[in-house]
């Protein structure tokens, strides 16, 4: 089933041309990686996506319904949720609060009492379970990566944008936070992951999808976008440098 797709999707800021004439689609059940450079664009095509940018050309339909103009609500009722690079928890409510947030507002929008049953079961998939009661200000960074994630599962998503969710963890925590991401995939989800923990988007993507000042310039297999001379050019300028970040031996 096609869950997302982009159609000459272009965005100006100013003079700034960040993202040029984006064509791509996501399957339920896939796990997508979204890569390039710093300021490439991965992250205004999230905000393209998500409502929070309208594109000045192109269009975006999700589950072949338009979603191109609407705002960030009507588009996470229609069943987009997505995590932040910067974690943004409700410091002063409890883990199961902030999880409560994402199953009211989300794609059913529910009342208390089954969002508090949603909350629960998104928190147990994270493994934040036992923390459910604790103030979300007195989690760890780890932690707080996991609960923004259960808070966008308590949305009950058919696309899910996870933005540098392993950013800042150090490698056991990347490895478990990577089982995690795995252990979501099933048949009516997409995943759509910005990462630069190479060894990690690699493992987990079925396809990487590769920007560069804005533009797609690599799609294909793990295996594919790591041996493409652009994809080795854009990111280091030398091929085997390149190579070797990308297959996770630079990091």
């Amino acid at each position: 089933m096609r869950i997302l797709e982009l159609r000459g999707v272009s965005k100006r800021f100013g003079g700034l041309l960040a993202v040029k004439d984006v064509s791509f689609h996501i399957d339920g059940n896939e796990i997508v990686g979204l890569i390039g450079p710093n300021g490439a664009g991965k992250t205004t095509i999230f905000n393209l996506i998500s409502g929070v940018y309208r594109p000045d050309t192109g269009d975006i339909f999700v589950l072949d319904r338009p979603v191109t103009g609407l705002p960030p609500h009507r588009i996470a009722h229609l069943g987009v949720a997505r995590t932040h690079q910067v974690v943004r928890p409700l410091q002063e409510l409890t883990v199961l609060e902030n999880a409560m947030v994402g199953a009211s507002f989300g794609r059913h929008q529910h009342r208390l009492g089954k969002a508090h049953e949603i909350a629960e079961e998104a928190l147990k998939k994270v493994g934040l379970e036992r923390k459910a009661d604790s103030l979300a200000g007195s989690l760890n960074m780890a932690e707080k990566k996991r609960l923004e994630v259960a808070r966008a599962l308590a949305a009950e998503p058919r696309l899910l944008l996870l933005d540098e969710v392993l950013a800042g963890l150090n490698p056991t925590e990347v490895q478990e936070m990577v089982e995690v991401i795995r252990s979501l995939r099933r048949e009516d989800l997409a995943i759509l992951i910005i990462e630069h923990v190479m060894t990690a988007i690699m493992s987990l993507s079925d396809r990487i999808i590769v920007l560069d000042q804005g533009k797609v310039i690599a799609e294909g297999s793990p295996q594919e976008v790591a041996e493409d001379p652009a994809v080795q050019e854009a990111y280091l300028g030398d091929p085997q440098m390149a190579a070797a970040f990308l297959s996770g031996e630079g990091e």
